[in-house]
């Protein structure tokens, strides 16, 4: 799968690899257009996740909040349109 991966900030100005995320832009069109779930992408390998209990719990949350923030923000939409189209390009 190609690598998208999410590395967190820790503490001031240190980012650290705490948390690791590795999917495809397939599986993320996938999830945006609710033909796959978060639980089963993972459980199926077609997204990893890697980190400790504590870091993973703290993804899960800011992952639950910027998906609150980005249903509520105007230009989401067209980010969101930009990203399918790229991802359609890339096959």
């Amino acid at each position: 799968a190609e690598g998208l991966s999410v590395t967190p900030l820790r503490a001031a100005g240190e980012l650290t690899e705490s948390v690791s995320l590795r999917t495809s832009r397939a599986v993320i069109v996938g999830l945006v257009e609710a033909r796959d779930t978060f639980v089963d992408a993972v459980t199926h390998d077609r997204v990893t996740l890697r980190g400790g209990v504590d870091d993973l719990l703290a993804f899960h949350d800011a992952l639950v909040v910027f998906l609150h923030g980005a249903v509520r923000c105007p230009s989401f939409s067209r980010l969101l349109d930009e990203f399918l189209a790229s991802a359609e390009v890339t096959g």
